[in-house]
């Protein structure tokens, strides 16, 4: 049997679940985005992102209108 070792070939990333509508982990700190969620529950997706993924992070969240957030990194 003739087998060819490769090197030169990346690992692909494996995702569970559905992918996410919210950035949190591209943010640095001072950025921001907006997103057409009510504040209850982006406040939602916040906490468990952090829980589970970031817990030294911190997030500030503005209701911008009854369906707009504005979301800062801001640690």
């Amino acid at each position: 049997m003739n087998v060819k070792i490769r090197k030169d070939i990346p690992i692909e990333e494996i995702r569970r679940g559905r992918p996410r509508k919210m950035p949190f982990g591209d943010l640095e700190v001072g950025h921001s985005f907006t997103i057409d969620s009510g504040v209850k529950s982006v406040r939602s997706c916040v906490r468990l992102f952090v829980k589970t993924h970031q817990p030294d992070w911190e997030f500030r969240l503005k209701v911008l209108d009854e369906n707009k957030t504005r979301v800062w990194r801001v640690k």
